[in-house]
């Protein structure tokens, strides 16, 4: 499903298999893999904004008036139908695969069709900026302002905030949430777990996974890192209406 440069074929493939298991499950409505060409940052406040177009990061980048990476991102969600019957569709998810909730492939003529939720893979874009604490509410807030200004902004904007420690809430933000995160070298795998019943269920998971002397060590529970997070309102929103029935592990 994802193409990877660090975890090799089987590596990969368990991490799917995994991540598909508690995605199916309600545990969180989508999964990331970014990658850069050196190693990425593992401290310090993080902000992802993620979207599928360059142009419209370079925009954003511009207003955040900092130093930053665009960085390409792999990504597989549910999606919101409105998306499936916009003129940009055909651009936007010009190179995706669509999948049913049993993840069977629907053709990209079909999924046009469909006004409803499906589940979607596609290569996209995150612009990662490297912050400090002290100016993490402005920069966000230049960042808003110009995405609104914008002909092609973002309708369901996706702002996640990862820090070492839980900040001050910001306006327009949602706290309670958690970025967990496995990470190696220049590639890190990250999702968004939105409260804390799903995040001791992931734990919970991880730590049954892990019991027995055949886990693999790309599954160790040490090799997950587990942040505080607080993401847009918007994105909050869109994560609870999309997520599929939580089912925990027991």
């Amino acid at each position: 499903m994802f193409q990877s440069r660090e975890f090799n074929p089987a590596e990969m493939r368990t991490v799917i298999d995994h991540m598909l298991r508690l995605y199916k499950r309600g545990h969180f409505t989508g999964a990331n893999l970014i990658q850069n060409d050196a190693a990425l940052p593992l401290t310090g406040i993080l902000v992802h904004f993620l979207h599928s177009q360059i142009p419209h990061l370079e925009n954003i980048q511009k207003a955040a008036d900092m130093e930053g990476k665009i960085l390409s991102r792999q990504t597989f969600y549910r999606t919101d139908p409105k998306y499936h019957t916009k003129d940009e569709f055909w651009n936007d998810y010009a190179n995706a695969t669509f999948f049913d909730d049993d993840l069977t492939i629907i053709p990209l003529e079909d999924a046009w069709k469909m006004k409803k939720v499906l589940n979607v893979k596609n290569p996209e874009f995150d612009l990662l900026l490297d912050l400090t604490q002290g100016n993490l509410e402005a920069v966000i807030n230049r960042m808003q302002v110009r995405n609104d200004s914008l002909k092609t902004k973002w309708e369901d904007p996706v702002v996640i905030v990862k820090s070492p420690v839980k900040l001050a809430s910001m306006p327009g933000f949602i706290n309670e949430l958690h970025f967990v995160s496995l990470t190696r070298g220049s590639e890190e795998f990250y999702v968004i777990v939105n409260d804390e019943s799903r995040l001791k269920s992931l734990q919970s998971y991880l730590k049954k996974l892990c019991a027995t002397p055949n886990c693999p060590s790309t599954l160790s529970e040490n090799a997950f890192a587990f942040h505080p997070s607080q993401v847009n309102k918007e994105f909050a929103t869109y994560m609870l209406n999309r997520s599929m029935p939580f089912q925990p592990e027991e």
